[in-house]
């Protein structure tokens, strides 16, 4: 495995005849991330991890700063997973001073998350496709929790003609239902203890009078997106993200 930490770096290694499975993260890697690279290995000659902590998709600076850094240890998942190319660039190399041109999708990111996080979608779409001009692979591997992103990954994929797939892969959780998410990192034992309870009764409920029942929760959202419910609260300050099928 070897780590590249500018866009020179990645062009001069790369072999872009070869099958190039991406996996696009912020760090703080956990089981889902885990399991996004061995798909990716599954599949493909070669797989690049990114780990970018990327600025313009937060639209509160706080939570930017406070992003948690795990480096070491991201380092020896990616490794011990098989991951071949670990792409680390700083934020100088990805944005220009002067950059003015912005990504912005008109129905499906002005909903849930989009509408409490105005902005954040734009900056994803256009830090994904920075990327994926960059690693130009031939999948994207990202994960159902996040399935708001996925679907527009998949439409931005779709309507500019870009050569790469989305492969999106089932949410890991724990042993009570918890998505593993990167945030988690920043609870206490007893704040993870009620985010787990919350979303075992999100996964066993039937509609949202029943979820809602009875309940101590700082709800954001719950709705229906094509074929999911999604639903974002807070514990303690923490954002946390979940779906489950129609």
């Amino acid at each position: 495995m070897i780590i590249l930490k500018t866009i020179e770096e990645y062009k001069k290694h790369i072999d872009l005849n070869k099958g190039i499975g991406f996996v696009p993260t912020m760090g703080a890697l956990h089981l889902g991330h885990a399991k996004l690279i061995e798909e990716s290995v599954r599949d493909s000659d070669l797989t690049v991890v990114s780990i970018f902590v990327n600025p313009t998709q937060f639209n509160d600076p706080k939570d930017f700063e406070s992003y948690p850094d795990t480096w070491g240890a991201d380092v020896e998942l990616c490794e011990s997973k098989g991951v071949d190319i670990i792409f680390a660039p700083k934020a100088e190399s990805m944005y220009f001073p002067d950059e003015s041109i912005e990504i912005s999708e008109n129905d499906v990111s002005k909903k849930f998350e989009g509408e409490y996080r105005p902005g954040h979608f734009n900056g994803v779409l256009l830090v994904l496709l920075k990327l994926l001009n960059i690693i130009k692979p031939q999948f994207i591997y990202m994960g159902e929790k996040d399935y708001q992103q996925a679907l527009l990954t998949e439409k931005m994929c779709r309507d500019f003609f870009l050569n790469t797939k989305v492969k999106v892969v089932d949410t890991v959780r724990d042993n009570m239902g918890l998505p593993f998410s990167s945030r988690n990192l920043k609870l206490s034992d007893e704040g993870l203890e009620k985010a787990r309870i919350i979303a075992e009764k999100f996964h066993a409920s039937t509609d949202k009078e029943e979820f809602l029942e009875d309940l101590d929760i700082n709800l954001d959202y719950i709705g229906k997106l094509k074929r999911k419910v999604l639903m974002a609260h807070r514990v303690e300050g923490v954002r946390i993200l979940d779906n489950k099928d129609l």
